[in-house]
């Protein structure tokens, strides 16, 4: 067997293993998926939340199977840390003050651990951002809202112009 044989037969043999791995992480997110879109929908019906989140929702959801998305986020998850830790610790006061708080933010925490799972790559990459993150004390979850809502800039002004996110 050449060497090119053997380089070719690697090549293979690692672009098989990077698409079962693709699929089982696809396959082992996919409740999760569903679980966001339900809780997605849900946020989105009621009325008592502000336009800005419900929209954030939408695009959220919109983009949970992206994987140009997921990418851009491990680029800006630094980002979003920086925003935060340089604004202090303002939290947005319409988010605290809804009843809803806290699933409307955990509903982002999972719709972007979703977005996360459609490259094994950016999963593992987006992992080792948190754990390191985890040892500087950095506010996560403040941080990839952060992240998010620099994705949905960017998206948005790739697809003819948005308006800005009230995730904060």
């Amino acid at each position: 067997m050449t060497s090119d044989q053997m380089i070719l037969g690697a090549a293979l043999l690692v672009m098989l293993a990077y698409a079962y791995l693709a699929a089982r992480l696809s396959r082992t997110f996919q409740p999760l998926r569903l679980q966001v879109a339900n809780n997605i929908e849900d946020l989105l019906a009621d009325q008592s939340i502000p336009r800005s989140f419900r929209d954030d929702l939408d695009r959220l959801g919109r983009m949970m199977f992206s994987t140009k998305a997921a990418w851009l986020m491990v680029i800006t998850y630094p980002l979003g840390v920086f925003n935060v830790l340089r604004q202090g610790s303002r939290v947005h006061p319409k988010l605290m003050s809804h009843p809803k708080h806290r699933e409307i933010a955990q509903t982002f925490v999972h719709g972007i651990i979703c977005m996360m799972a459609t490259s094994p790559i950016c999963f593992l990459l987006f992992v080792i951002e948190v754990i390191m993150l985890m040892l500087f004390w950095a506010p996560l979850g403040r941080s990839a809202r952060s992240a998010l809502h620099i994705v949905f800039q960017f998206m948005n002004g790739r697809q003819g112009g948005g308006r800005g996110s009230a995730i904060g």
